[in-house]
């Protein structure tokens, strides 16, 4: 029997088994036409693997396989970050979600963020049951990403380093500054510092700068060529005096003039060496 003359149900079950194989566990209906080329088959195809819960629609013209191991009920969220880098295009893991893929927190943030330069209508997006939040950058501050594996799956994660200066831009999105202060002590052995330097010469926003110095000075991070590289940073600075958490105090602490920082969190004894 042809794919033309199989029954409905023959065609939708092998248009999902098509797919898996082709590791197209996300896919798109260019994706699928590529199996199932008969427009009025395709659709009925779709329709009828939503109906019984084989595929789940994440926007439109995107769509997730759930695999046998999510059970009758087909409740899925294992691949979390590879549904979020099919909701918006160019799109990344970043910020918190990406220092809990480098390890560098204990902690399970809420919500999957999100960076992209697409100016989505809707910044927060529930798919069973997971929580996705996108955070428009300006193209300037997207890039420093890689594509890691899961299976035969794949996404795209801010790389170490672009993730420190991410959350030094953005402590509101990656913890708040205690858990920042943790990840940038456990980072400091995994970074590329040539890149970083790449990196810092790139990122658009100089309090980040400001904020990375005075850390490395603070927690006494182990940075090659530590001497020569500190004083290319303070040259590299912007006048003013920045908040060391933008999110606290305009006006308590002090300020540290080398830097340019107001100390307006406290760096606690554990952070520093």
């Amino acid at each position: 029997m042809t794919s033309k003359q199989a029954k409905p149900q023959t065609r939708s079950l092998d248009l999902v088994r098509a797919l898996s194989e082709a590791g197209r566990h996300v896919f798109t209906v260019a994706d699928a036409r590529e199996y199932l080329s008969h427009d009025a088959s395709l659709w009925l195809a779709l329709t009828r693997l939503l109906k019984t819960g084989w595929i789940r629609r994440l926007k439109r013209g995107v769509y997730l396989i759930v695999p046998l191991e999510a059970g009758i009920a087909r409740q899925w969220t294992e691949d979390v970050f590879v549904i979020a880098c099919s909701l918006a295009q160019p799109a990344a893991v970043a910020y918190w979600s990406a220092m809990r893929h480098w390890n560098w927190t204990t902690q399970v943030p809420q919500r999957v963020l999100v960076q992209t330069t697409q100016r989505k209508w809707r910044y927060e997006k529930t798919i069973l049951g997971v929580t996705y939040r996108f955070i428009p950058v300006v193209p300037g501050k997207f890039f420093g990403v890689r594509r890691e594996r899961l299976g035969a799956k794949t996404f795209l994660v801010t790389d170490r380093e672009k993730t420190l200066l991410d959350i030094l831009d953005r402590p509101d999105l990656s913890g708040g500054m205690p858990e920042v202060l943790n990840a940038v002590a456990a980072a400091s052995s995994e970074i590329d510092w040539g890149r970083l330097d790449e990196y810092l010469d790139r990122f658009p926003n100089r309090t980040v700068l400001k904020r990375l110095g005075i850390l490395a000075d603070l927690l006494s991070l182990d940075i090659p060529d530590r001497k020569t590289r500190l004083a290319r940073w303070r040259g590299m600075i912007s006048g003013g005096v920045t908040l060391l958490d933008p999110g606290g105090s305009r006006t308590s602490g002090r300020i540290n003039s080398g830097w340019g920082i107001r100390m307006n969190v406290p760096i606690a004894s554990q952070h520093a060496r």
